[in-house]
C-alpha cells in the first residue's frame, strides 16, 4: 500500500472542516447530517461514504479533517478500521459514535 498522505489540519479559524461520516450504507447515522446545514456547523463539509473500504480510501486520500463512525459498522473489520487510522493517522480525530439502550 502506499503511504499516507500526512494528515494537516486546517489552520483558519473560519477554514471549512472536512467531516467523514463512515456508516453502513443504510442511511445517516443518528440523523445527523442536518444538524451540518445550520449556525456553527454550517462551516462544515460533511461527506458520508458506506462501509469501512470507501471510508478507508477517503482518509488515504488526506480528504478529512475529522472521521465519525457509524456503530452500525462496528464489526471486526470496522473496530480494525480504527486501529489502522490510529496507526497510520495518530494525529486524525476519530469518533466512534454509540447507540445508547433506548435505540436513539
Amino acid at each position: 500500500m502506499n503511504d499516507p498522505l500526512p494528515h494537516v489540519p486546517s489552520a483558519a479559524p473560519d477554514a471549512v472542516v472536512r467531516v467523514l461520516l463512515i456508516g453502513d450504507g443504510k442511511g445517516d447515522a443518528f440523523g445527523l447530517l442536518p444538524w451540518f446545514e445550520h449556525g456553527e456547523l454550517s462551516r462544515h463539509r460533511v461527506e458520508f461514504v458506506p462501509g469501512v473500504a470507501a471510508g478507508l480510501a477517503v482518509i488515504e486520500r488526506g480528504e478529512c479533517d475529522v472521521v465519525l463512525v457509524d456503530h452500525r459498522v462496528w464489526t471486526a473489520a470496522g473496530l480494525e478500521l480504527g486501529r489502522e487510522i490510529q496507526q497510520r493517522h495518530p494525529d486524525l480525530p476519530l469518533i466512534l459514535l454509540a447507540e445508547r439502550a433506548d435505540g436513539t
